[in-house]
């Protein structure tokens, strides 16, 4: 067998055991892993021990750290699988950042599983959660042994994928390089910050300053809670939508043959969906007094914050579509990227520590604000590259 035989069948092993990998996480781990058991505890179906409000502190804990290594492992397994097999420029970091990340999630499983009773830890969540370190005794263990099963078998095709990645040469091959040494890299980008920063800070932000007035707490509650019951497109996780933006892209990337940052409007398709629901909601908004709060006061702070929050939120969705083009794009300035970033970090803080003194919608809007420019910095330094080839 020839060595170019070798090598093409090594790649493939190493892309079926990805798209192995992204299977387990979806039917076998599932990102509600840990979240299973914290909802089976608010329904008082554990004992009194093993339901307490020290084990979902716990818990929430485990679940929070776990939402990540999800779903950073499911996109760098699914893209990394793609790339291989099609091609894509860079993919060689991705792939291995998807082999490894499935080895750590593997081990985080296995960690909770032999730590779940310990004290220390429980003391901890439990001072995070409920800010006090509470007398936690040990109660009964109530995870499943299949949890043991699933972070095994993540470790075992892990490691193989490691290995046979490795073996194979990718980031040296022609096909795979990129002219820009960290496009793999900085491709996984719109995971961390999308889901790190715009769905766990700014969330934390958020019920951070609205914890200074009980109203605004209110309001916060209502807009999170009761506009987004029912609505399924406002339910979804951003990864997602990087994920479904991120295929598209590749795919695209691979069948057609000049792919400029213009033509990479797949946030706006998304963005239809959302704004559809956006004008339902003003022209047919839910009843609020008498059924959600009697105080008019708070009814009328939902009523001007509502639609704002909306488009804050579509804008969200637009942005981690875009910024996953971006970064997909082996010709784009990472520099540009990064700064890109960073501006729009800064003006997300400040709108939201600052502006939640003016008002409460003031916050969303600062917020959309500084996803427009981060937008308007994509397209125009896109254009800017492509005018000056």
């Amino acid at each position: 067998m020839k060595k170019e035989d070798i090598i093409i069948i090594r790649i493939t092993s190493a892309a079926i055991l990805l798209a192995a990998l992204a299977l387990i996480l979806l039917f076998g781990a599932q990102s509600g892993l840990f979240y299973h058991y914290i909802e089976m505890i608010n329904n008082n179906e554990y004992s009194n021990m093993a339901g307490s409000a020290y084990n979902a502190a716990f818990f929430s804990g485990v679940h929070t750290i776990y939402t990540f290594l999800f779903d950073l492992t499911l996109y760098t397994t699914i893209i990394g699988a793609m790339g291989l097999l099609l091609k894509l420029k860079g993919v060689s970091s991705i792939a291995l950042c998807g082999a490894i990340s499935s080895v750590v999630t593997g081990i985080y499983i296995i960690f909770v599983y032999i730590l779940e009773n310990n004290v220390l830890l429980h003391k901890a969540a439990s001072y995070i959660y409920l800010h006090e370190a509470g007398n936690y005794i040990e109660g009964d263990r109530i995870l499943h042994i299949k949890v043991v099963i699933v972070g095994i078998v993540l470790i075992i095709i892990g490691v193989l994928a490691i290995l046979i990645i490795k073996s194979s040469n990718v980031k040296k091959m022609y096909s795979y390089n990129s002219s820009y040494k960290h496009t793999g890299l900085i491709a996984m980008l719109p995971v961390f910050y999308g889901c790190i920063f715009m769905e766990i800070v700014k969330m934390l932000l958020l019920e951070y300053v609205t914890s200074f007035k009980e109203q605004s707490g209110q309001v916060y509650n209502i807009l999170t809670q009761h506009y987004f019951e029912g609505m399924p497109l406002f339910h979804i996780k951003l990864i997602w939508i990087v994920l479904v933006s991120a295929i598209v892209i590749v795919l695209v990337n691979r069948f057609v043959r000049k792919f400029q940052i213009d033509k990479t409007i797949i946030g706006i398709f998304f963005a239809l969906a959302y704004i559809v629901q956006i004008v339902f909601i003003i022209i047919n908004p839910p009843r609020l007094f008498g059924y959600l709060s009697f105080d008019e006061h708070i009814c009328d702070m939902v009523d001007s914050s509502n639609v704002v929050y909306m488009i804050m939120y579509a804008l969200d969705v637009v942005l981690v579509s875009i910024l996953t083009a971006v970064c997909l794009k082996d010709d784009y300035s990472h520099k540009k990227i990064l700064i890109t970033i960073i501006i729009h970090f800064v003006i997300s803080i400040l709108a939201i520590i600052g502006l939640h003194f003016i008002s409460f919608s003031a916050i969303f809007a600062g917020c959309a604000v500084a996803d427009l420019i981060a937008l308007i910095s994509f397209f125009y330094t896109a254009n800017i590259r492509t005018g000056n080839h």
